[in-house]
């Protein structure tokens, strides 16, 4: 491969990554969005649009076979499936139990997380600077902590932190074992929490939120999951780690911008500590990476 057709990659995988991180913004506001259906409801038709969504990456990867990529997904890929479950609840029960920018920072600091889980499970050692980033971001959550019991919002964001470790686990699931197409799993979660829902609430919402719900895991959730399998190929993790930054930094901008909901000061304060950890370990990572490769 050329220097040029591989630098071509690398700007088309930037892209697409990046991309992935401004469609997954718009998560806070399509919840907002809703005219009447609880969380629960949500997630059903949540489900719907993630698993067709899905289905339809893995016929076209798979040139319409839909069987095999199931066969060889095996035990593991429904243990990554109920993980993809517990994500995916933890994460609309914090967009709706606290503000889009509370969830968002503390949702952001799932690198840390990853690098934690990866220590105790997989023998990987942590940085020093990773240490220090982890104590930032713990001090910043906790100046959001404190705001959020004000405003009776700490579930919500304890929720955001149950979203950071169960996306972390998946992360580390993903790479022990490595031989297991993630995708399929997804599906498996996006049916799991479909029966989940469907047996613990009413399902009958407006044709409104049902449309938008679908729409949210066929958007939001599908279509960003099969682009990032996609971008993840042409740039390294740093790099991606450092384009998913648009993610948290995004979604409170739509959500002020559309319905003026604004973080307290002192929210906003501890954000941009947990925002300022995750981006210098992610600069960090990067620079790392571009020097290893020369």
């Amino acid at each position: 491969m050329t220097a040029l057709q591989n630098g071509r990659d690398q700007a088309k995988g930037a892209l697409i990554v990046l991309g992935v991180g401004v469609i997954w913004s718009s998560g806070g506001l399509i919840l907002r969005s809703m005219e009447s259906a609880t969380s629960w409801q949500v997630m059903f038709y949540r489900s719907i649009g993630m698993a067709l969504g899905l289905l339809l990456a893995i016929a076209i990867r798979n040139r319409g076979n839909l069987v095999d990529p199931f066969r060889r997904m095996g035990w593991s890929g429904l243990l990554v499936g109920g993980v993809l479950t517990c994500s995916t609840i933890c994460y609309v029960l914090a967009i709706n139990g606290t503000t889009v920018a509370n969830a968002m920072f503390v949702m952001s600091t799932g690198p840390f997380f990853t690098a934690l889980l990866a220590w105790i499970f997989l023998g990987e050692k942590v940085r020093p600077l990773t240490w220090a980033a982890i104590g930032v971001a713990i001090l910043g959550m906790g100046l959001m902590s404190g705001a959020g019991r004000a405003g009776e919002d700490w579930h919500g964001m304890l929720f955001a932190a149950g979203n950071a470790v169960a996306f972390a686990s998946i992360v580390v699931l993903t790479r022990y074992y490595r031989e297991v197409d993630i995708v399929p799993a997804f599906v498996v979660g996006a049916v799991l929490l479909g029966i989940i829902t469907a047996a613990t609430t009413d399902l009958g919402v407006s044709l409104h939120d049902a449309l938008l719900g679908i729409g949210f895991g066929a958007f939001h959730s599908a279509a960003g999951l099969a682009l990032l399998a996609i971008g993840a190929r042409y740039v390294t993790a740093a790099t991606a780690g450092l384009l998913m930054l648009s993610e948290p930094i995004l979604s409170p901008i739509w959500v002020w911008l559309a319905i003026d909901e604004t973080p307290t000061l002192m929210a906003l304060v501890g954000g941009l500590f947990v925002l300022a950890a995750v981006t210098g370990q992610a600069l960090h990572s990067f620079y790392d990476e571009r020097r290893a490769t020369g």
